[in-house]
């Protein structure tokens, strides 16, 4: 787990075993980096569920013995990014066509500003960006 700030943004940067029951662990650093940000609950809880969507979602084309997960968060005053890649180890496999069109994209798509998905043998990746301060629905 690293921290660092580059110019107004504090990025938080982990790796860790691709493992289901690692996800609470995510979750708390993750809240943790929030904080630090000066999120507010309501923007902590989203965070805390953009990242875990984001973690099934990245696992649901199957999670070999050698993938790791790593997650990368840029957190500024007015956007947070979020990127999620599984490395897929020594086991190539083939490249995921898209992500799985069910409640948790749904749930995604509704609490970020853009998505992006990219996947090959060797990696699948996740990136979401959501602005702070989102413009009224009025």
């Amino acid at each position: 787990n690293q921290q660092g700030v580059v110019g107004h943004m504090k990025i938080t940067e982990m790796e860790l075993p691709a493992r289901a029951d690692l996800l609470g662990v995510v979750r708390l650093a993750v809240a943790g980096a929030g904080h630090v940000s000066r999120f507010n609950l309501d923007e902590l809880e989203d965070l805390k569920l953009i990242v875990a969507e984001a973690c099934y979602q990245v696992f649901e084309g199957g999670v070999g013995i050698n993938c790791r997960l790593q997650i990368r968060t840029c957190l500024s005053s007015d956007t947070t990014r979020v990127i999620v890649s599984l490395v897929h180890g020594d086991t190539e496999r083939e490249a995921s066509h898209g992500l799985s069109q069910g409640l948790g994209l749904t749930l995604l798509k509704h609490l970020v500003d853009e998505i992006s998905f990219h996947s090959n043998r060797r990696m699948t990746v996740l990136e979401m960006t959501r602005l702070r301060v989102r413009p009224s629905l009025n």
